[in-house]
């Protein structure tokens, strides 16, 4: 029988394609037997090595971390409640790795321009167009976020957990811009605002709640698109 050098090319292209992903599977299975503990340590070493940042880092700048796994893939998540935005500043606050592929990507990037004077924070970027750095958590700013969280009445919470809403602190010269967000913009949600005196820690004003914002519209499927669906289950233990 014979057959077609075409033929032959896109039948080793598929089968070599067929065995790279069995490939995948196994090595994801594997992954999965390892447990939360050491996929979460894999991960913190694989950024590490790659990290964006000439300071040093700890997993304690994370209030907690998710891992979740598919039949492709395994996604370790370091991520915060509350992203605090110092003036002139721009930073990432969670990042996710990935395996087997080792992709960091950085998480929930926030920029503060407000009042902008020419010069940007010491530990952020030169400017909004060149790469974020991981934003590490200082006494000043933990000293600012208890004072925020205790004027929305939030000083309570485990800050060790998954809060259901996130905060965005962003600072000013005299007081802080605060949003609290339930859900997010993928999934829709509510956000409240407030704005909090730097001096007193009291609200400047009455604070703008019941904010609703809309899931981002899904695009309608291309008919010659074929979809396929990934499910992922946490593994937490």
């Amino acid at each position: 029988m014979k057959y077609n050098k075409g033929f032959l090319v896109i039948f080793l292209t598929l089968f070599t394609f067929y065995m790279h992903s069995q490939d995948i599977k196994k090595e994801v299975e594997r992954l999965k037997t390892l447990g939360k503990d050491s996929l979460v340590n894999l991960a913190w070493n694989k950024f590490n090595q790659n990290k964006s940042t000439k300071y040093i880092i700890n997993k304690s700048e994370f209030d907690y971390t998710r891992v979740l796994a598919s039949d492709k893939r395994v996604i370790i998540s370091f991520e915060r409640n509350v992203f605090y935005v110092p003036l002139y500043s721009q930073f990432y606050y969670n990042l996710k790795v990935e395996f087997p592929s080792g992709k960091i990507t950085k998480e929930n990037i926030e920029s503060n321009n407000h009042g902008k004077d020419g010069h940007y924070h010491p530990k952020s970027n030169s400017d909004l167009f060149t790469d974020a750095y991981l934003y590490i958590l200082d006494n000043d700013a933990s000293e600012n976020i208890s004072l925020v969280l205790r004027a929305i009445g939030l000083d309570h919470l485990d800050k060790t957990n998954n809060w259901s809403s996130k905060i965005t602190i962003k600072e000013r010269e005299h007081s802080f811009w605060v949003e609290s967000m339930a859900g997010s913009y993928e999934t829709g949600g509510g956000k409240s605002i407030y704005e909090v005196e730097k001096e007193t820690g009291e609200m400047v004003v009455a604070p703008l709640t019941g904010v609703h914002i809309m899931a981002s519209p899904t695009p309608p499927p291309n008919d010659n698109e074929i979809k396929e669906t990934e499910e992922f289950i946490e593994i937490k233990s």
